[in-house]
Parts: C-alpha cells; structure tokens; sequence
C-alpha cells in the first residue's frame, strides 16, 4: 500500500497517462484518502485532472480526518529540516487544519528563545566602572606635576597662491539644451536627423529642385504643424482630392477640390512617416500626382514630445537663435534650423557666425 505523499510531478504524470495502471490505481487511492494530497491535487490547475476534482473535494469530509506526525513532520518543519516537496505537503495541510495549526504555533513558541535581560548587567557594569572613575580622580594626589603641554613647533610660513577654478559659463538652465549647444559648437555643426535623410531619399524632383512642373508639398520633409497645407499643381479644368496615408491605411482625405492647395481639418499623426497624392480628375480623365517611377510623396510631423520642446524653447527667457537652430536641426526641420542659425550669426553670435561659415558650400 502506498505511504508517501505524491508529488506535483506524480499528479502531472497521471494526468498525461504516464503511470502504469496499477500506479495509478494506487495514486488515485491515495488521493482519496489523504487531506494533504487531496488538497494538493484540487489546486493543481491541469485540466485533465478535472474529473478527480469533484471527488477530491470531498475529502476530508467522508473520511477521518489524518494530522501531521509531531516526529516526522511538524518538528522538521519548524526547524526547516523538511525537504521541499515535503515542506509543500505539510503546509498544503496546515491550510486545512486548525488542530495542526496550534501544533505548529506552540513548536515555534517552545524553541524560541527567551529574551535575555542583559541590559542589566551593562547597567551595573557602566556605573560600577563610573564609581571607579571616581574614585581614582578622588585619590590623585595634588602634588603630581601637571603633564606639560606639547611642543608645537611652528613651520615657516611659504607664500603660496591658490589658483580658484573658473566656474564654466553656461548659457542656458536647461543641461539638456547646453549639452545639445556644446556638442554643436564641439563638432562644428548642426546634429543630422536620421529620419530626414531617409525622408529624402529620392524626393528631390518632389520637392521641386529641378524643372518638374509636377512639384508638391510637403514631400521630403519633416513639418512641424499637425495640419500642414497640401500643394500640388495646376491642371485645367481639374477636381482634385487629396488622400494621406500611414502606411497603408488612410488617415484623410480632402474631397472633391477646385483650388490647388487643401489644410486638413483635424491633426495628421505625429512622429510617423506619412504619405499622400492627389487625383485628378477632368475630361473623364484620372490622373494621380505623383505617379510612378515618381518616389512617393513622403513627410513627418515632429513628435509631441520634441513639438512641446520647440514650443518651451521658443517661450524660455534664457533661450536664443542658435539654441532654437539646434533643437530644429534635431527634429529634422531643416529651413527652421538654417533661419534660425542665420539669425543667430546676424545678432553676433560668434558660435553662430562659426556654424554658419562651415555650413556655407
């Protein structure tokens, strides 16, 4: 007959059909007559043991009631001798029942010991030690020569001049603005942004830079209103209507259209990568700019965060145009970036006027 208790391993194994039939005759029979493994194997979660569930809940109620040995389990389990599997069957039982329980609480009781009162005989100690300090102050003769002070025997004096640290300016409070500014200044330009350059690849026809008729806007560009303004160009007696994508879902659209230029109406999404065309129509004619081998018209809405960053530097008292120059070269608006190092240099920005001159081709 089987005497030790099952395992969680044993109770997965004859869930999956693992045990012979004799095993798991002998588990099951086990099971229904232990209240620890009982209770163990109602708060197992796998499922194929569902349909031991119903008749393990009622252990415990149709049999007699088993308790720990106070020998073999409840006094390894106070002084953590008990091994795990062991260590989870006894307190899987201590769940259940009260009796073991106060069995266990009186275990702790009886090995803890008791509090040791020594702060009385530190007590003791200290003033028997402050008599005797007394005492011997008492008792000190009167004649005995004072202990001569030590000689101290001064140094000559040597002029020396402490060279102070000179405190490093800054121009702004903000350490991120002063770190963005002195790394421009150190490196002898503005930061690139990664995402404008991947913008541009191919968009130079689209942002008109050579004869194309077919010029558009934005396109290749990073902007930083959320409703920019769509231009296209004209064609006679054309409808157009614009349609804006964020990947391959339509994110808005114009509707029929007589003029060459549209602003949505509610925002564009922010710090995505958004494309857009516009469909002409006219003479039963459907034509879409741009078309291919054109590149797509591609552009970016700065994010919120650098938007609220651009807003905060622009209202900062302690900021300028060469801050302002770089934080737009950073979120990859570029005409921003240039107008504003271009000011900076024309107020006599000396940094500025440096950029400036490395910039120029």
């Amino acid at each position: 007959m089987r005497s030790a208790h099952v395992t969680e391993e044993t109770l997965a194994r004859l869930a999956h059909g693992q045990l012979t039939s004799e095993d798991a005759s002998d588990v099951i029979g086990h099971l229904r007559s232990c209240v620890p493994c009982a209770s163990l194997g109602r708060r197992t979660a796998d499922p194929e043991l569902a349909h031991l569930r119903a008749s393990l809940g009622t252990v415990g109620k149709v049999v007699e009631e088993r308790h720990l040995d106070p020998e073999t389990e409840l006094v390894p389990y106070v002084d953590g001798t008990l091994g795990p599997v062991e260590r989870e069957i006894v307190e899987t039982h201590l769940d259940d029942c009260a009796m073991c329980t106060a069995e266990v609480a009186d275990l702790h009781a009886a090995v803890r010991p008791a509090p040791r009162r020594r702060w009385l005989g530190v007590v003791a100690a200290v003033l028997f030690l402050g008599v005797l300090v007394a005492v011997i102050l008492a008792l000190r003769p009167s004649t005995l020569a004072p202990t001569p002070p030590p000689v101290v025997r001064r140094q000559p004096e040597t002029t020396t001049t402490a060279t102070a640290p000179t405190p490093t300016a800054t121009r702004y409070a903000d350490p991120e603005w002063e770190h963005f500014v002195a790394d421009a200044i150190s490196n002898g330009d503005l930061p690139r942004s990664k995402r404008l350059e991947d913008l541009q690849e191919g968009a130079d026809i689209l942002r008109g830079t050579s004869a194309t008729p077919d010029a558009i806007a934005p396109a290749g560009i990073v902007v930083e209103e959320a409703r920019p303004t769509f231009t296209w160009p004209q064609r006679l007696n054309g409808n157009y209507d614009v349609f804006i994508f964020d990947g391959d879902r339509q994110v808005a659209q114009s509707g029929s259209l007589s003029k060459t230029s549209w602003t949505p109406t509610t925002d564009l999404p922010r710090g995505r990568m958004l494309t857009w065309q516009v469909e002409i129509s006219r003479d039963d004619a459907l034509e879409t700019i741009p078309a291919p081998p054109a590149p797509p018209a591609r552009f970016l809405i700065v994010s919120e965060s650098e938007e609220r960053e651009l807003r905060r530097a622009r209202e900062a008292k302690d900021s300028d145009e060469l801050l302002l120059a770089v934080l737009y070269a950073r979120a990859g608006l570029r005409r921003q970036s240039e107008e504003a190092l271009r000011k900076a240099a024309a107020h006599g920005d000396a940094a500025a006027a440096k950029l400036l001159a490395r910039r120029q081709p």
